[in-house]
């Protein structure tokens, strides 16, 4: 079990970041070929809207409080409850009107190229789910900077006791995906079940240094050459498990036919871009589709819990059901330095 972080901790935390100047993501710049002009012009445009969205978010959560009030009374006055949320909705209303004009600009600075590469952003936010599930299954390896790759990192660190064949399974939709016979499912599956076996061994030698570096940590007087050995047996893991997915992964693939190449080079593709997809949602560049659920997983100046924002699927256009939602997903204020 994870320990439960408490709320108001979180919360604080997550303010504190939102508070820090957000710098425009090198990746984007990278993957999306921008200029350093490009990325002023974004910049600039999404700081301007977002200062001139500010009384209306305020509006928003003081009617919000509003209705909480007057439906904490014994008696509510449902004309008051009703006053509030029709003002908000229209609040919303007027916010994703803007917001739809601001996606607009923001495209006006791409080139038709560019806008091409922010929508093969959207094609491989659609592979997602598969993309996952070919990791899983050693079939893709996901690139450190992957949303969900921190995720996938904390499970091996806190899956102590976890049975050896819990990677085994090979989710249904990959299986469809890549058209996989009952022969490849079966070879994947006992490839990774030796890999499974591994990690679980890992597990418990990552395990055993954290009860001692916990340790070494708190006695009074802390043993700094002990403690430093412990952390470098811990990187020397990590960097085990590292080299060993890479030989799985190499193994399993072995395991496609050529028919399902393309397939699965699509799936490699769709991985190096899912990085870059919720940066571009972040700095309007796009907004997310109704058919793409994303769940943005980040530390520092990105969101650290899920959001499941709907909107529609292209450059330029939005549709936000919740615009004011506290999502901590916000776009970048300054240019790389």
């Amino acid at each position: 079990m994870h320990p439960r972080i408490p709320y108001a901790l979180l919360l604080g935390t997550l303010s504190a970041a939102i508070a820090l100047c957000q710098e425009f993501p090198a990746s984007l710049i990278t993957d999306l070929q921008l200029t350093p002009a490009q990325v002023q012009s974004i910049v600039s445009l999404n700081h301007d809207f977002d200062q001139a969205t500010l009384p209306q978010q305020q509006q928003f959560y003081d009617l919000q409080q509003r209705a909480a009030a007057e439906l904490s009374k014994s008696a509510p006055d449902s004309a008051v409850v009703g006053d509030s949320y029709a003002r908000a909705e229209m609040l919303r209303r007027d916010y994703n009107s803007q917001l739809t004009q601001l996606q607009g600009r923001v495209s006006e600075v791409l080139s038709p190229a560019q806008i091409l590469l922010v929508n093969s952003l959207v094609d491989a936010a659609r592979l997602r789910g598969i993309v996952y599930a070919a990791a899983s299954a050693n079939l893709v390896k996901l690139p450190p900077n992957a949303p969900g790759t921190l995720v996938a990192i904390a499970a091996f660190y806190s899956g102590f006791g976890r049975p050896s064949n819990a990677l085994q399974a090979i989710d249904a939709v990959l299986v469809n995906y890549l058209h996989l016979s009952e022969g490849q499912i079966a070879a994947i599956e006992n490839a990774n079940t030796g890999y499974s076996a591994y990690l679980a061994r890992q597990s418990l030698k990552l395990q055993q240094l954290l009860y001692e570096i916990r340790d070494l940590t708190a006695a009074p007087d802390i043993d700094a050459a002990r403690l430093g050995a412990e952390y470098v047996a811990m990187a020397q893991i990590t960097s085990d498990q590292s080299a060993h997915t890479d030989e799985t992964v190499a193994a399993v693939r072995t395991m496609i036919n050529p028919s399902q190449e393309p397939q699965l080079r699509a799936l490699d593709h769709a991985a190096t871009l899912l990085s870059a997809f919720p940066d571009a949602v972040c700095n309007n560049l796009l907004v997310l589709p109704a058919d793409v659920p994303l769940y943005f997983y980040y530390f520092g100046n990105y969101p650290s819990f899920a959001v499941n924002i709907l909107a529609s699927p292209r450059v330029g256009t939005s549709t936000r059901p919740n615009p004011f939602a506290s999502n901590g997903c916000v776009a970048a204020t300054a240019t790389p330095s």
